[in-house]
């Protein structure tokens, strides 16, 4: 489906020209099941390492059969449970039958360290865990300062004790019960399904609040898939909120979901090189493809026909690069999803766009529109914050009434994006409004300095900050990693991006490091840059520039 336009109403509100979606008044396990039977004996979830595969019977079974274990064990609606795992395919199944089960289901990071897990459960308040054999010291390190009790249940492990301090018992176990739940409680549409944590790039993450119908409505509205039974290659994270999301699609249309266990480019390659045409490819834009340029050829891309990118801002120059080595280039499309947990997956697509600043028009369903300081709506050209309203919005933010008066204006979710529409409708990206840097009384978004900066071929990425000097001014500084093999020359480089951006862009300083902090969703952590930089001033590794010259 094209993303053909918009239409803006005499108060300021951007629509799609596009009819709205039906939305199915169902809970999530049903609506992604409701099609399983046309699929029956296709692969559904296939171990893109492994090769170990479920079918849609076998996995519509599993997922069953783990949510009545759990209504058996005396979990059901109002209960939260948290997967603490890598990528696998049970990922899905756990998730879908927690749901069914009426439990609400919170995702953490599997590379998250002890007080983080113990935040996480905390907050959700969880009386399940699902986890790996790997990860249980972590989870007896939880144990010993979480009040409440915990039952853990372990993916991999077989009837021997895994060295747990609590209750515990094996997926194995749980789905080869042999009773089967007969009673199953009526899971509301407007329930609460899932608590994601935001991504707590610039502040402290919170929770998001999301229930059935707005994740019903995420995967409705998000045409993405153009063909039935494609392979879909997931090498995001599944504790992110949008690779569920696009898992999910491909789920109700008949796709084998292809869950890659790592980011590991050369298994990504060695996966795309077996598949048949027809094969999307949903990646973290960055850094993924400048791992990925320096190994992937020509051949290896036969049976690629669409990528999707959603999660975080990419280079141009390596997405370019890549597409270059497409078979035939104009076979490909290339979707970039503007999205954010509190309305996942996708707000804004744009297809065979290679301008990260050009978001693109509003989905169906959903309605948007860019409000100034004083609280107005703006018209055409003018930037402030995106507003957004429609199914997919979030419900609140969990147990957080603060953060969630703040975060809404009525039925409006503020996005805290500043951006601005054109005359057409279509949207364009500026900053995030808490990154936006102020040099000598103009504003400076660090996502213009990025793509200038990754746009010079000694550099892989790049990540712009804004920080205070002793007069009180703000001044740019950007910490860019080099390519594989490569040395950046920094006094060249500044001379290279004052030549691509407007002088009052030019930037203070250029730190050369060897990675960026990233969260799993791939987005820069920019207040870790920030405490960084302090670090190095502090130690004196580097010394303050003059904000200006």
């Amino acid at each position: 489906m094209p993303f053909v336009g918009a239409v803006v109403s005499s108060d300021g509100v951007v629509r799609s020209t596009l009819p709205d979606v039906r939305i199915p008044e169902q809970d999530l396990s049903t609506f992604i099941w409701s099609k399983a039977a046309d699929y029956a004996e296709q692969p559904a979830l296939t171990c893109g390492e492994t090769e170990r595969s479920y079918s849609y019977t076998e996995a519509r079974s599993l997922s069953h059969r783990f949510g009545a274990s759990l209504l058996k064990r005396g979990f059901g609606p109002g209960d939260v449970l948290a997967i603490f795992l890598p990528n696998s395919i049970e990922y899905p199944l756990i998730l879908l039958g927690a749901l069914e089960a009426g439990l609400l289901v919170t995702m953490i990071d599997a590379s998250y360290k002890k007080n983080e897990v113990l935040q996480q459960v905390q907050t959700a308040d969880a009386k399940v865990i699902v986890t790996v054999t790997s990860l249980i010291p972590m989870i007896n390190e939880v144990l010993k300062d979480l009040s409440s009790s915990l039952c853990v249940i372990v993916v991999d492990a077989d009837n021997e004790r895994p060295g747990l301090s609590a209750t515990w018992t094996t997926w194995s176990e749980m789905v080869n019960s042999s009773e089967i739940q007969q009673k199953w409680p009526e899971v509301s549409p407007e329930a609460i399904a899932f608590l994601p944590c935001s991504s707590g790039t610039t502040s402290e993450r919170k929770m998001v609040a999301r229930t059935h119908k707005a994740t019903v409505a995420g995967v409705a509205m998000t045409p993405l898939l153009e063909h039935d039974g494609v392979n879909v290659v997931i090498s995001n994270l599944l504790c992110h909120a949008a690779a569920q999301s696009f898992t999910l699609l491909g789920l109700t249309s008949g796709a084998n979901c292809l869950i890659l266990p790592s980011r590991d480019p050369h298994k990504l390659i060695e996966v795309l090189t077996v598949l048949e045409p027809l094969s999307v490819i949903w990646l973290c834009p960055s850094p993924y493809f400048s791992d990925l340029n320096p190994l992937v050829k020509t051949d290896d891309l036969k049976s690629l026909r669409s990528i999707v990118c959603v999660g975080c801002s990419f280079a141009p120059a390596a997405v370019e690069e890549f597409l270059d080595k497409m078979p035939d280039r104009d076979a490909i499309t290339f979707t970039c999803g503007f999205g954010m947990t509190e309305a996942s997956p996708i707000i804004i697509p744009q297809k065979n766009n290679l301008d990260p600043t050009v978001l693109g028009y509003p989905l169906p369903n959903t309605e948007l529109k860019v409000v100034g300081a004083d609280g107005k709506n703006l018209g055409p050209g003018q930037a402030g914050e995106l507003y957004i309203r429609g199914p997919q919005v979030m419900k609140c933010y969990y147990n957080n009434e603060e953060a969630t008066t703040e975060a809404f204006d009525g039925e409006w979710f503020k996005s805290g994006d500043i951006v601005y529409y054109d005359e057409t409708g279509m949207f364009h990206l500026v900053g995030r409004s808490k990154e936006l840097i102020k040099c000598n009384g103009r504003s400076v978004s660090p996502l213009d300095l990025e793509i200038a900066l990754t746009s010079h071929p000694t550099v892989r990425e790049a990540g712009v900050i804004g920080v205070l000097d002793d007069i009180t001014v703000e001044k740019t500084i950007a910490f860019v990693v080099p390519k594989l093999g490569m040395e950046i020359d920094i006094e060249e480089l500044e001379r290279f991006v004052s030549s691509e951006v407007a002088p009052h862009k030019t930037l203070s300083q250029i730190i050369v490091i060897e990675a960026l902090p990233r969260n799993s969703t791939g987005k820069i952590i920019k207040r870790v840059l920030k405490e960084r930089y302090n670090l190095m001033l502090a130690e004196e590794r580097i010394s303050a520039r003059p904000s200006y010259r």
